[in-house]
């Protein structure tokens, strides 16, 4: 049904609960979508192209203008005015078009990002990460940027923001979700950017990153170990949780070092006990990774997975749970309620930490948490011809974790004091 727009009515325009549209009865294509955010201007429009008589429809075109806050109702009907001649003579305005990068080609969704608004800029930047092939936890952080702290700029254009709304967004960010939230959402949003102007034909547009303009915070890395006369007692606390699969989880995530995202997201399927491994297809670093299983390992991969086909039959992950639709997925956080800051990468720095003071090689022990190997090493050194060495190493690491898990003890050497 189409309305005849005006500013007052606009204005009065209420969040139902869902997304509604309200189409314009002066420009047909021209509409409002009113989310729970803000209300939003935008064109749709189907572009068909060919001579008369075999035209054919090339796409639906879907373009969001600006919101009420950046635009009047004036100037975006002259703006969708222009945009829908344009199609409706057959010419896209947006385009879609192919760039290389690093000799390979990457699509860009939505034409030449001059065009684009926040909310599209992050969705094409996780498109060209996952055509990059990046791991799925990369492009999940910049969604999830997207949706939680960057929706202050939800509708706003890209061209239109100033080193100074950069700021003060970063300001804000620091305040609600504290300094490295705050960091990070600058990071994605340059990132972002940085891409945006090396696609867009205007080499004008967005010459200048706004994030320029940000003093980020500096940044220290957490120092905090579960030290070695405190595995014990942190065994334990472990040994009284309730859920027999969140017990297994945690104990594979000290045993292993992997990452909090990468040991819940274990799927069954990866696992080969006969050869003492975990094939993960894509880490962090888009590269697979064999990980070396000690016997300890293995018998705590054994029983979450007799616990999981219990629970859980059929079920693809290692650490499966029900989410709140009530579908079956893989556990989502790695905290506890009785254990405080005990839990997650902490347990990942205790592994590093053992490591070195059973004289395992700073080498291997990059290895066998996935870490990028610097320099000229890190050219040379193929971890997969190294499995057996590796796996020497990991039984090492989690015998003396068992040993102080058991008999509270100091592991030898003596560890440094962190």
């Amino acid at each position: 049904m189409a309305h005849w727009l005006n500013e007052k009515k606009i204005k009065a325009l209420t969040w139902q609960d869902k997304t509604e549209t309200y189409r314009d009865g002066k420009v047909p294509g021209f509409f409002v979508a009113v989310n729970k955010t803000c209300k939003s201007y935008k064109i749709q429009a189907d572009l068909w192209q060919g001579p008369n008589g075999r035209r054919i429809l090339v796409r639906t075109i879907r373009h969001t203008i600006g919101t009420t806050e950046t635009h009047s109702l004036v100037e975006a009907r002259d703006i969708a005015g222009e945009l829908l001649s344009k199609i409706k003579r057959g010419i896209d305005p947006f385009p879609p078009k192919r760039q290389a990068r690093d000799g390979e080609e990457i699509m860009v969704i939505n034409g030449d990002p001059v065009g684009w608004t926040v909310d599209e800029l992050m969705l094409n930047y996780a498109a060209v990460l996952a055509a990059e092939e990046k791991s799925e936890r990369s492009i999940k952080n910049v969604e999830e940027t997207r949706v939680r702290y960057l929706k202050r700029w939800r509708g706003r254009m890209i061209v239109e923001i100033r080193k100074s709304d950069a700021r003060a967004l970063h300001t804000y960010i620091t305040v609600n979700h504290g300094k490295v939230v705050a960091n990070q959402t600058m990071r994605y949003f340059r990132a972002a950017y940085n891409i945006a102007a090396r696609l867009s034909d205007d080499n004008e547009a967005l010459e200048y990153n706004p994030v320029q303009g940000v003093v980020f915070h500096k940044e220290r890395a957490s120092k905090r170990v579960i030290l070695p006369q405190l595995i014990f007692d942190w065994w334990r606390q472990l040994e009284e949780l309730p859920n027999p699969l969140r017990r297994e989880l945690h104990k594979l995530s000290i045993l292993s070092g992997l990452r909090p995202g990468t040991v819940v997201s274990i799927k069954r399927d990866w696992i080969d006990l006969l050869s003492c491994a975990i094939h993960f297809p894509k880490m962090k670093n888009s590269d697979g990774f064999d990980l070396p299983l000690s016997w300890q390992m293995v018998e705590c991969i054994s029983r979450a997975q007799k616990v999981s086909e219990v629970l859980y039959p059929g079920a693809e992950w290692l650490f499966p749970t029900r989410a709140k639709d009530r579908s079956i997925t893989h556990i989502k956080t790695v905290r506890e309620n009785k254990m405080p800051s005990q839990t997650g990468h902490i347990l990942r720095h205790t592994h590093r930490t053992i490591a070195q003071a059973v004289g395992i090689s700073p080498i291997n022990a990059k290895l066998l948490l996935n870490h990028k190997i610097p320099g000229i090493d890190g050219v040379y050194i193929h971890d997969v011809a190294l499995f057996g060495p590796l796996l020497h190493d990991q039984q090492k690491i989690s015998d003396c974790i068992m040993k102080l898990a058991t008999d509270r003890v100091t592991c030898p050497p003596r560890l440094p004091h962190s």
